[in-house]
């Protein structure tokens, strides 16, 4: 029987972590278990190829890095929201009249549309504040894909060219052998 956990395991991309990117900078190690795989598959034919591998790589598993810090900087907002929030909505106490005369009764909790109305506001105040931060990381895991993009594009082209280049030999050979 296959057992494809194992082989959907074997299968996957090293991805960094992100306490090895705080504490390390890049995942030296992710980088060099995707290299590995990328030599595998795309087999370069030579140092430049080699060297363009590695790029791709390098540019891998920083766009993964940058995932992660985007999703921590969520996660950070998401926190700091919430203990906002709480103190808000915690300390918070509604008084509800009663009928004609007006007269206050017992206090009671926020209804759940006001809540969701402080939630609203704390989150969108929160995101607004530091709404640069991140489309300056969206902004960066774009260019560096696009990078990496380019350098796959690159390959692509030069290993097209050398298939023309061979069929022009081929095609030649076989002209010279006619005459």
């Amino acid at each position: 029987m296959i057992d494809t956990e194992q082989q959907a395991a074997e299968m996957a991309p090293p991805l960094p972590t992100l306490e090895a990117f705080a504490e390390l900078g890049q995942d030296k190690a992710a980088v060099a278990r995707l290299y590995d795989l990328l030599l595998e598959d795309i087999q370069p034919d030579n140092l430049i190829e080699r060297l363009w591998v590695r790029d791709i790589a390098v540019l891998t598993i920083r766009s993964e890095e940058l995932r992660l810090v985007q999703l921590a900087v969520h996660k950070a907002l998401m926190a700091r929201t919430d203990a906002e929030f709480g103190a808000i909505a915690g300390g918070a106490q509604i008084e509800r009249r009663s009928g004609a005369t007006g007269e206050a009764s017992e206090d009671r909790q926020p209804s759940s549309a006001i809540c969701a109305q402080v939630a609203e506001r704390a989150v969108g105040l929160t995101y607004s504040q530091h709404l640069a931060i991140l489309n300056g990381l969206a902004e960066m895991e774009s260019d560096v894909r696009r990078d990496r993009d380019r350098i796959v594009e690159q390959i692509g082209t030069r290993r097209r060219g050398m298939v023309h280049n061979a069929l022009d030999i081929i095609l030649e050979a076989v002209r010279g052998g006619e005459e």
